[in-house]
């Protein structure tokens, strides 16, 4: 069997054909290096598993969530009396799903997958955490806030509909679509009822709805990370999403050149890719703390105890 810290798949060609990936060991140190990082990677998961338990209770007195809902309840009411915090509900979802793919990292990197791997899922990361910090951005009125929130709910329901109608799904599967469509537009428009025309084209507007509410409109995912990159002080942010993105497409003559070194060796042509760990670990870096501000947006915003998440954010290696 293979060791674990080997990247498999080696084959050998004659002189001239082909080039073929052979296998790529890890020195010692390197393995300890990605060891540390799956540690990091499960405690973080841990860490807000643990501390988002407490949603299960009550907004405190002390939190944004309690008072936006007590205003809401005050100025607004034909709306739902939580509707505020529903909206920082839906943020914490976002931080689980986003926790989903921080632990597809994890595995990946505990089984030394992490040759072009793992752009994707940090890419996903990021922008499921950009979507939660966008939910919950502090400078908004609640009003804005739960626009946000309706906004993203037809907008989500509003591109299954197009997509179960693009691939002819079964006529159960669209008529779903159709009514969750249908109930998310009759929900909005009880709380925003001069919300005017509510359809969506895509050949007219390929980028996002042209909706808004409340003076807010769904931004592209491109958007929402570099607004979450800003407004969390990123240091040497600019560009990373786009990084994210170039990473993640196929891109053979940049990408997966930069990764590949080709030996001579007894005649034949052996083609290994080389493991840049320092880049594997600015990866990492990037979904980690994506996800930590992300987290810590709900934290904040419920008044949730910080102890474990800052823990974690303390053990970070600098």
């Amino acid at each position: 069997m293979p060791r674990p810290w080997k990247i498999t798949g080696s084959q050998r060609q004659a002189p001239g054909s082909i080039p073929v990936v052979t296998d790529v060991d890890l020195t010692d140190e390197q393995a300890a290096e990605l060891d540390r990082w799956c540690d990091l990677l499960d405690r973080l998961c841990l860490a807000w598993t643990s501390t988002a338990g407490h949603l299960r209770t009550l907004p405190p007195s002390t939190s944004a969530a309690f008072r936006e809902d007590a205003l809401v309840a005050t100025h607004r009411p034909g709306w739902e009396t939580n509707d505020a915090s529903n909206t920082g509900r839906d943020a914490a979802a976002l931080v689980d799903a986003a926790a989903c793919h921080l632990r597809g990292l994890r595995s990946l990197t505990r089984d030394r997958a992490v040759v072009l791997t793992l752009w994707p899922l940090a890419r996903h990361v990021a922008e499921y955490a950009a979507q939660a910090g966008w939910l919950l951005d502090p400078e908004i009125t609640v009003e804005q806030r739960v626009a946000r929130r309706w906004l993203m709910k037809l907008t989500n329901v509003h591109r299954y509909r197009q997509t179960v109608a693009s691939i002819n799904a079964s006529t159960p599967t669209v008529k779903i679509a159709r009514n969750l469509r249908a109930q998310a537009e009759h929900d909005l428009l009880r709380r925003f009822p001069d919300a005017g025309d509510l359809n969506w084209k895509l050949e007219n507007h390929p980028q996002g709805p042209p909706w808004t509410l409340a003076g807010q409109h769904v931004p592209g995912l491109g958007q929402m990370v570099r607004g979450f990159i800003k407004i969390h002080g990123f240091q040497q942010g600019h560009g990373m999403y786009d990084m994210l993105s170039l990473q993640s497409h196929p891109n053979l003559d940049v990408v997966v050149a930069s990764l590949l070194e080709p030996v001579q060796h007894e005649g034949f042509v052996q083609v290994g890719y080389r493991v840049d760990i320092p880049q594997t670990t600015r990866v990492l870096r990037v979904a980690a703390l994506m996800f930590y501000r992300a987290a810590m947006a709900v934290v904040s915003y419920f008044a949730l105890d910080p102890a474990e998440l800052n823990a974690w954010y303390g053990s970070l290696p600098q």
